[in-house]
């Protein structure tokens, strides 16, 4: 008795392939992604530098448009996007200390001296 795989070899045919099993290529839309809004109740509170400014556009060229800017307009929005990120990130662990600071000074006050 032969095994299949020897009977294969010898008349010379191949192992049967299922459509379904083979690999396909993945086809990946591009994905869009809105702009992050910050609502105005937390921009209110954001350090000065930090805030979302609305500008009018500059009557002359500045310093960076007459140079050579290596950041892209995607990058630019990135940078942005991480610096604000960034600047509530601080801002919150900000606060979540001044809280800590205050819950301490109470304990302090409340713990009778020995």
């Amino acid at each position: 008795m032969r095994l299949l795989g020897k009977i294969r070899r010898d008349e010379g045919l191949k192992t049967p392939l299922l459509v379904n099993s083979t690999y396909k290529p993945v086809e990946r839309t591009t994905r869009h992604f809105n702009p992050l809004k910050i609502p105005r109740a937390i921009q209110k509170d954001l350090p000065y530098a930090s805030k979302i400014k609305a500008m009018r556009p500059q009557k002359e060229p500045t310093y960076l448009q007459k140079r050579a800017v290596v950041m892209t307009a995607d990058e630019r929005k990135a940078s942005a996007l991480l610096q604000s990120m960034q600047s509530l990130q601080k801002d919150k662990v900000q606060r979540r200390k001044d809280k800590q600071e205050v819950r301490r000074r109470r304990a302090q006050l409340v713990r009778p001296a020995t």
